[in-house]
Formats: structure tokens, sequence, C-alpha cells
């Protein structure tokens, strides 16, 4: 990385392997093959290229820092080519299909929903998907720039950052758990993607709707590997709605 650049508006930002691959040493379970976390973990595109879009985008070796900034959406799903409002990418494979999310000038929050509904269809055409959405990316380093330690998305008052995902079809002989097949939703102020413990903190007004289970409160936080929620004690109070419990 260089010190204090910056790429200035309506970028495409294609992150490639050799970003999201710089000898990151932690390890993901098959069973947290949809993980907010497995997007910029091990072996990161594996799952397909990962796509950022963003109004800017600037960079600090001292720092260890990339930060993007203005309406930043990620995208990424297998053999598709994903454009960003009116860029074109160029060397897309001419065999995969091409998805472009809409560029209007409307309010930022109409603007994120329609993103969301633009990505949740092509999760569904693509069979699987990760999706993020926010005002401001943050990728931390180690003091090499060589390992990602940890992801932020946020977004300022009142707007949300978010996360979808739809998981792909796994290839494993033993049959999946039916709340793995299910979609996973989070929303937030801010989203803390701990590379190291596989943890994601979504903080002020957290919310996340994982296979019909929903969990609300101050901070909720998402064991990837395992699969697991839970809602700290912050001293306020929390909400869990359970519709999908004990069934086959």
């Amino acid at each position: 990385m260089q010190d204090s650049k910056r790429c200035k508006p309506g970028a495409l930002l294609l992150l490639s392997l050799s970003l999201l691959s710089m000898g990151v040493s932690f390890a993901q379970s098959s069973e947290a093959s949809m993980d907010a976390a497995g997007m910029f973990g091990k072996n990161a595109t594996g799952d397909g290229p990962i796509t950022i879009c963003s109004d800017s985008l600037s960079y600090s070796q001292d720092a260890h820092k990339m930060i993007y900034q203005g309406n930043v959406l990620v995208m990424q799903t297998k053999n598709a080519n994903i454009q960003c409002g009116g860029h074109n990418v160029p060397n897309e494979n001419s065999k995969w299909s091409v998805y472009q999310f809409p560029l209007q000038n409307v309010d930022y929050q109409k603007l994120q929903q329609q993103s969301l509904d633009y990505a949740k269809e092509v999760c569904k055409k693509q069979n699987g998907c990760r999706f993020l959405s926010g005002q401001i990316l943050t990728l931390l380093f180690d003091d090499q720039n060589r390992q990602l330690k940890e992801v932020t998305l946020t977004s300022t008052d009142p707007y949300m950052a978010k996360f979808y995902s739809l998981p792909f079809p796994k290839e494993a002989k033993t049959k999946q758990a039916s709340s793995d097949q299910e979609t996973m939703y989070a929303e937030g102020r801010q989203m803390d993607f701990n590379l190291l413990n596989s943890i994601l903190t979504i903080q002020t007004k957290a919310h996340v709707d994982r296979a019909g289970n929903r969990f609300s409160g101050d901070k909720v936080l998402y064991d990837t590997k395992n699969g697991l929620v839970t809602v700290p004690d912050t001293g306020q109070r929390a909400t869990v709605i359970l519709n999908n419990l004990n069934q086959k």
C-alpha cells in the first residue's frame, strides 16, 4: 500500500485475490462458509470475486488502513460481473452474467434499500452471495501491512450499515442444518468484523435476523465460526424473537 493516496468519485474498486489473501493466518470452518468474516478471510475469493463500489478510496501505509467512503456497496457471488452504476469493469468474463447496481439521484436511505433489494435478486439468481452496504468501510492491516486484521463498516444517524447473505450450496456429504440454509441479515450503525476470533459485532440499534430468529439490542455479537448469536448486557433492554426453534 502507498501512503495517503486517494481515488476520487465514482470509483469502481475491485478487490483482488492479492489484497484479500495477504498471508492471513486464520481459518474458517466449513459450517461458516457464508459468514461475514469469511468474506475477508483466508481464501477470501474462493466464493467468487469481491466487488467494492464507493465514491472514494484513501489508504495510508503508515496508519495501516484502507478507507472506502460514500455509498459503499460490497458484493460477492460466483460467476458474475458486478457493475457499480454505470462503471464498466475491464476484461469482464464474457461467459458470466452482468449485474449493475442502481445509480439514481435519490435520498441515500432509498438508494441503499434499492441496492439491498437488487442484491437479493442477484443472490437468488446466482444461488448464493454476500452483500454489505454502508457509508464508510475501513480495512485495518497489521504493522507489516501483510495481514488483514479487522474490517469496520459504519453509517451515521439516521442511516444503517447492513449485511445480507444467502448461503451457497454445500458439497459436503453430511446434511446441512436447516438454519444454515436460511438467509442472514444484520444492521446497525457500526459493524466490526474481527477476523482473528471470527466475531461480528453489531452496535447501536443492532438487529440480526438469522434463519428467522431475530435479535435486537444496543449490541449483538455473532460468532460466525459456530453460528451463535449473543446479546450481551449493556444496561439496555434487548429483544429476542424465536421463529425457527427445533424445527426440522
